[in-house]
């Protein structure tokens, strides 16, 4: 790793840590008559939870996708400058909406959430398409950042945000429940691929050849197997016996799927096989 690249990783942890602090110091603390205004001040902390699952989700990718190169291009800087410079505005449109919840605070809020989602994708795509030459790994590797749920989570953004234009008070909350969705998802993805990741080839290949379907219930399955394993290795003698019998569940429900599956796969071909043979025969 270049001298370079390790200077302009810790840059750019910073600059996240501080937006993560001027956030939480812009809270407003309204004291009416003597009293603390506590209405306004859990509306605010709610506004906040928006923006710190939105910067930390983006924070957990950052590392992730720089951690997969080398070293930094021209082009890679560029574009992460761009990803700093509109994620550093969020606290400015953190504290306009927390002190007035309005059309244009949230909107704008929204718009800039967006334009971050966007830039972070294409930063993804570029760093990923020149660390690996496999399309498969780039595959993987997009799906990992940037699953289902991180996709309909930026699409769910822009609806809302032009919702917002007549009801911001219905896309904040959304915005809520899409930051807190979006970064769960991605930490159980993550889960799920570390998983996956333990495989030899053989198996790579297998999972490869999977539907998407199945390849998200064996990633599950491979995941649930895992920590069914550390607490088999880590618990008392009965937290063991427990594990290991869930586990051979799993397995069993794995198998009878596969089995299922290679019927279904087999009926297919059969059926192909017959229309051919029928469409032979009629000509």
């Amino acid at each position: 790793m270049s001298s370079f690249k390790q200077r302009y990783d810790a840059f750019a942890d910073a600059v996240i840590a501080i937006i993560l602090t001027i956030m939480v110091m812009g809270l407003p603390v309204d004291v009416v008559g003597g009293k603390i205004d506590y209405r306004n001040l859990f509306m605010s902390i709610g506004i906040y939870a928006v923006s710190f699952f939105f910067v930390a989700a983006a924070w957990y990718r950052h590392t992730l996708v720089t951690g997969e190169a080398a070293s930094l291009t021209n082009s890679d800087v560029f574009l992460d400058f761009l990803f700093l410079l509109f994620l550093s505005l969020i606290p400015a449109f953190t504290r306009l909406m927390t002190v007035r919840s309005e059309t244009l605070s949230v909107v704008l809020f929204g718009t800039d959430s967006l334009i971050v989602m966007i830039l972070q994708y294409v930063e993804m795509n570029v760093i990923f398409n020149r660390c690996f030459e496999d399309r498969a790994a780039v595959r993987r590797a997009m799906s990992e950042m940037f699953g289902r749920v991180q996709i309909a989570g930026m699409v769910a953004q822009a609806v809302f945000t032009v919702v917002a234009i007549w009801a911001p008070r219905v896309s904040l909350t959304f915005f809520i429940l899409i930051s807190i969705a979006g970064f769960v998802a991605m930490m159980r993805r993550k889960r799920d691929f570390d998983a996956v990741e333990n495989l030899d080839a053989a198996q790579s290949q297998r999972y490869e050849s999977l539907s998407p379907a199945d390849k998200r219930r064996f990633e599950h399955r491979m995941a649930r197997y895992y920590a069914l394993l550390q607490r088999a290795k880590e618990g008392t003698l009965e937290e063991r016996g427990r594990a290991l019998r869930r586990w051979r569940d799993e397995a069993d429900r794995a198998e009878a799927d596969r089995a299922g599956s290679d019927q279904s796969d087999r009926a297919e071909s059969d059926r192909a096989g017959s229309d051919q043979s029928g469409r032979a025969h009629n000509e």
